[in-house]
């Protein structure tokens, strides 16, 4: 059965309301620009239908990346054992196949951590770059993801990738940046540091 949250954000894709919520800020915006482009082809869409099809596929991609990221660190076979617990797990089932906002924010940060894993092995700026993007992603869809990435940052700093360290963490002032540009033009508030603290 759907949440009331789940309900709450499907009646505002549905109806264009609402796109920018502080604490997950383009989970709507983002299902909006899904739900308009797949309603050219099909004109009765049901938009929490299709959001919950959306965050299956992510749940799905999630699994496939986990799975990457264990073959790097362990044995196949312990790999599969981990990722079926993955999977098995009931938090992860069942906002899996519910329009709510975990799973997406969820993938760009293992999305991160592989590129992570890259960059720290490997000791290649565009891997670094590409971790710190996939956490600003993380953290527009929902805000909690900022502890994982800051979690990514640490790692960097104490394996030594300061070159990395350094480019990752200039990533991440895309952050503040989106959103203040929302606070600004959507929300139309004053743009001062103490008001974008309260907005966020």
């Amino acid at each position: 059965n759907p949440s009331c949250d789940a309900i709450n954000y499907a009646a505002d894709v549905k109806y264009a309301t609402d796109l920018f919520w502080p604490h997950h800020l383009i989970h709507n915006a983002f299902h909006y620009c899904v739900y308009e482009f797949c309603g050219i082809f099909c004109s009765n869409i049901d938009a929490m239908t299709l959001m919950n099809v959306v965050t299956s596929l992510f749940a799905i991609a999630t699994s496939l990346v986990s799975w990457r990221i264990l073959r790097h660190l362990t044995e196949e076979s312990s790999a599969k054992a981990l990722v079926l617990l993955l999977g098995s797990c009931f938090g992860f089932m069942r906002y899996s196949v519910q329009c709510e906002t975990y799973v997406i924010p969820i993938f760009f940060s293992v999305v991160a951590s592989y590129f992570f894993l890259r960059a720290v092995r490997d000791r290649k700026l565009l891997y670094a770059l590409a971790s710190g993007f996939m956490s600003v992603l993380a953290c527009l869809f929902h805000q909690v993801q900022i502890f994982w990435t800051l979690g990514l940052l640490v790692g960097l700093l104490f394996s030594r990738r300061y070159r990395e360290s350094v480019a990752y963490a200039v990533t991440l002032l895309v952050i503040p940046a989106v959103y203040s540009l929302v606070f600004v033009f959507y929300d139309s508030g004053e743009w001062s540091v103490s008001n974008l603290f309260r907005y966020a």
